[in-house]
Formats: structure tokens, sequence, C-alpha cells
């Protein structure tokens, strides 16, 4: 004889603490819907205006960074690369819509793992996060269940 609801109750609790984070710094302030959209996608998201320090960026898997400045991107990259135990976190960074090509690349090759225009969709983050987090198996990310349907 198969449990079926106190066996599936179990393995669901067990996950249940192991949801991926993500850290969204957001330095102005401004009003951009990519933290939505990620909670609504299933990340818990913590929101600040300034990057925290190294303890508190430990347990999230994911940081974003919208940036204002973009030629400061190949310098924040390597800072943030280069913190003590940041490992292999994802790192993605939500750079101005006339932001060129070239400055992109430059970032990514610094160590963001992606950099795309601020005005991108939730869902279009969300997809470069889980591809960045796809091969480090080492942060057992597990999105919880969407509420409503799906789109």
């Amino acid at each position: 004889m198969r449990p079926s609801r106190p066996a599936y109750r179990a393995a669901s609790s067990r996950v249940a603490g192991d949801f991926s984070g993500a850290t969204f710094v957001n330095p102005d302030r401004r009003r951009i819907r990519q933290p939505d959209s990620l909670r609504q996608l299933g990340f818990t998201v913590t929101e600040t205006n300034e990057l925290p320090p190294t303890p508190d960026l430990l347990p999230h898997h994911v940081i974003v960074v919208a940036v204002t400045a973009s030629d400061t991107l190949p310098m924040l990259g390597t800072h943030l690369r280069a913190k003590p135990h940041f490992g292999r976190r994802a790192l993605i960074a939500l750079v101005p819509a006339d932001t060129g090509e070239q400055t992109r690349r430059d970032a990514v090759a610094s160590g963001f793992d992606a950099a795309m225009p601020m005005s991108a969709d939730g869902r279009v983050v969300a997809a470069a996060l889980l591809r960045a987090l796809r091969p480090r198996p080492e942060h057992r990310c597990v999105l919880r269940p969407t509420t409503g349907n799906a789109a």
C-alpha cells in the first residue's frame, strides 16, 4: 500500500527552505517591474538600493544589478566576482536602453552572466537567470509553484 499524501508533503517540506533567492540592487530607487515579475514566477526577491555586504549576499543564488552608468559595468562585474565567498552566483546587469552592444559584451567578459536592457520583460530576466543557474548544481535552485493560470 502506497501512502500518497503524507509522502508528498514530507518531500515538499524538505525543499521548502531552498527556494531561489535573488538580491535586486536598484541604486536609483526607480520603479522597475522586474522584481515583481520575478516574485510572480517564484523567486524570493530582496530589493536594496546599494550593494549589501558580503554576508548578506551569501544566502542568495542570484544578484541582479540595475546600472545607470554603463561605463562602470566591467569594474562592477570584476569587483563582485572578487568578493570573498561570492563563488559562482548568477550575476545579471540591467542597463539603460542606449547602452551599446560592445559595452554589454565587455560586462559579460568581466564577470556578468548577462547584460540586458532595463526595459526587458521579467520573463526574459528570469530565463537569463535560469540559464545562468542551470550549470551550477551547487545552488540547488528550486522555484515555488506559481499561482494563477499560465500565460
